[in-house]
């Protein structure tokens, strides 16, 4: 039986473990993205200081004695206020499963205690990003509920034809 709880300073390895599978997944995904084992440290200690910051949780998912998942969210990103955004909200910023624990609802059981955390602090909606070719990810979301709100688009420069010729 799985179980969803909050995460324990024992859990780091498991946790460092799934951030990379998302990671290098999201790489198989949108190939500009870092390897997970380049970011690893650098990019879990971001992750943490925002939760403390923001207020905010890491929540597992546990299944056969190990953790095999993780969600990070957030409250509330000062960016946004920017925007003049009404309403509090949470912002999902990390998910993943290992992949030989998916299909067995965990990624939807994180999504369910991020809404109850987020519900419980205040928060009237969660948001999330997440890659534009990342089919099984975006499923899962619309499937909890999510709608798109915004596209973020990208385009890659070529260098002017009189730059490329001056490279040596």
């Amino acid at each position: 039986m799985a179980q969803i709880r909050e995460y324990r300073p024992e859990d780091a390895a498991s946790v460092e473990r799934c951030f990379i599978e998302l990671q290098n997944h999201e790489r198989s995904v949108e190939p500009l993205r870092a390897r997970g084992e380049d970011v690893l440290k650098p990019y879990l200690e971001f992750m943490f200081k925002r939760v403390a910051e923001r207020g905010g949780g890491v929540f597992v998912a546990e299944a056969e004695g190990q953790v095999v998942g993780f969600l990070c969210l957030w409250l509330r990103n000062p960016e946004d206020e920017l925007m003049n955004e009404p309403g509090e909200y949470a912002h999902v910023s990390d998910l993943v499963v290992m992949r030989e624990f998916r299909g067995r609802r965990l990624g939807y059981e994180l999504l369910r205690a991020a809404e109850d955390y987020a519900r419980a602090h205040g928060a009237t909606r969660l948001k999330l990003g997440v890659l534009a070719r990342n089919e099984g990810p975006r499923r899962l979301y619309e499937n909890f509920g999510f709608e798109e709100s915004a596209v973020l688009m990208s385009k890659e420069l070529e260098p002017k034809q009189d730059e490329a010729e001056a490279r040596p």
